[in-house]
């Protein structure tokens, strides 16, 4: 796996058999992992030879969201070209990866963990699922990384929706669809956050009793009551959102009311 390798198209024409078949994917999934592993490569000689702060600027080049260019130049670190021979998707080499800190000053890991899992995936013939179980399960995911690790699954749905044709869509669907990325959005950011909010104030004890604030918004018990209700709410379209509750039920919430994190 030193050498890039490529398969002749007219292969396939001459495939005629099962085996030639199983052959000729097998040798499409090496030139995969080979090409990736190329592409880390790529992306280290840059960083060397530009410094780090190049591979923004490359990755903008070359149309790729920057951490996976990161993410591309870390395996290529972790696994030098004498330590790719295994046959196992590069994948497998990525998370494997994540179970080593790298140590920016001095260049180099700082635990070689990772050949530990490499090797144990290859003998056990685990697949890159298994793997990830596994890692998951004794909590060998480094932490520093963890946050670099996940957020690739990021770049990777940013770049799902940002390359779907616009242009078939049409006015109310595209307004839809903002608006369930707007949701999905508030779900997302309301798991994140749900451990991080300050605990709430007791409200000084009193004789007097107090009626308790009752919201404002009303709640719906399926989706297409809460759509039937915004058609007919007063404020400008778009300025009000249909929300899923954690308590399985809908609410209408402004925009305003999201951006304060109410």
């Amino acid at each position: 796996m030193n050498e890039l390798i490529a398969v002749n198209p007219k292969s396939l024409d001459k495939a005629e058999d099962w085996e030639d078949f199983i052959s000729l994917w097998a040798m499409s999934k090496e030139i995969d992992t080979c090409n990736q592993f190329f592409k880390g490569d790529i992306a280290q000689k840059v960083s060397v030879k530009y410094g780090n702060d190049s591979l923004g600027k490359f990755a903008q080049a070359v149309g790729e969201p920057y951490q996976t260019i990161i993410g591309y130049r870390r395996v290529a670190r972790a696994f030098l070209t004498d330590k790719r021979g295994l046959n196992l998707s590069w994948t497998h080499y990525h998370l494997a990866s994540h179970t080593d800190e790298y140590d920016k000053r001095q260049g180099t890991f700082k635990s070689d963990n990772r050949a530990k899992w490499i090797n144990e995936a290859n003998d056990e013939g685990w697949s890159s699922n298994r793997l990830a179980v596994e890692i998951k399960k004794q909590k060998a995911l480094v932490k520093e990384t963890a946050a670099i690790y996940y957020g690739q699954y990021l770049d990777k749905v940013k770049n799902v929706l940002t390359h779907i044709d616009k242009g078939a869509f049409t006015r109310s669907e595209r307004e839809q669809f903002i608006e369930r990325i707007d949701t999905i959005f508030l779900d997302i950011k309301d798991y994140w956050t749900s451990d991080l909010l300050p605990a709430k104030k007791k409200p000084p004890k009193s004789d007097s009793i107090s009626k308790p604030k009752m919201s404002k918004r009303k709640i719906y018990n399926t989706k297409l009551e809460a759509d039937e209700a915004l058609k007919k709410h007063k404020k400008k379209k778009g300025d009000i959102l249909v929300r899923h509750r954690s308590d399985d039920k809908w609410e209408l919430v402004s925009k305003e009311a999201l951006h304060n994190g109410d």
